[in-house]
């Protein structure tokens, strides 16, 4: 079992800093946000009674007790498990770039067991694909991709967030890192996972302006990425021999 965990959550935006005060309450040093809109029709909405609304989506990484905190006060403190309140789920990290990933994302109150896990590309789980994550400072995502390119990593896609972090990131690192951040998300084989995580971490990590912090997570399958989808078995037939119709 994984010891730490990527809990994201979708939530109506105007309760945005209701969700934040929580988070912060249980311990939780870094969490990113970036607006969304739902997708539910409306006659699905009406059918429930709701109206449209904006969403923003949560995403922090915590340690397996935080998470579990952090799951049981979303429904029980934020209701999120009502009907048009919103969705959180988390998902187990399959590696995290060192001990820097670790500080700055999870913070002061990692768990003991996630503590003694956190060292260098420490391996969590075994898919065969996963997805490579760095969290940089805005402006910088061409060079955390040229570093991921020099260990051979395909294209990536970038993703604008802003930072709510505590300031554990600034005392962490000793200089003011920008709250506005983006995220690169690069989709890896297993067995390249490493020595892109670890270019990142050379070629943009904490001591580059870049001070992008990476991780990974585990694809239990892969679509529309001809690079690394395999050819798929043909389904088996009731009857082989049996002639197809004309």
């Amino acid at each position: 079992m994984s010891t730490f965990n990527w809990v994201l959550a979708i939530v109506t935006r105007d309760y945005t800093d209701e969700y934040l005060k929580l988070y912060r309450s249980l311990g939780v040093q870094t969490v990113l946000g970036t607006p969304a809109s739902g997708t539910a029709s409306r006659s699905m909405l009406h059918f429930l009674g709701l109206e449209a609304s904006e969403k923003t989506i949560l995403m922090c990484a915590c340690g397996a007790e935080t998470e579990k905190r952090l799951m049981h006060a979303l429904i029980h403190r934020m209701h999120i498990d009502i009907a048009g309140n919103g969705i959180a789920l988390s998902i187990p990290l399959a590696s995290l770039g060192g001990q820097t990933a670790a500080q700055v994302l999870i913070g002061q109150t990692i768990d003991d067991d996630a503590r003694r896990a956190a060292k260098e590309e420490r391996r969590m789980e075994k898919t065969a694909h996963e997805l490579i994550i760095a969290i940089a400072n805005t402006g910088y995502t061409d060079l955390v991709m040229e570093s991921a390119r020099k260990a051979k990593a395909g294209g990536g896609t970038i993703v604008h967030a802003k930072g709510t972090g505590t300031g554990l990131a600034e005392q962490f690192f000793g200089v003011k890192i920008v709250s506005e951040k983006e995220m690169v998300l690069i989709v890896a084989k297993s067995e390249d996972r490493s020595p892109i995580m670890r270019a990142i971490m050379e070629g943009a990590g904490a001591a580059t302006k870049a001070q992008a912090v990476v991780f990974s997570l585990p694809i239990s399958a892969v679509a529309g990425l001809s690079a690394f989808q395999e050819e798929p078995e043909a389904p088996e037939t009731a009857d082989a021999s049996a002639p197809a119709n004309a």
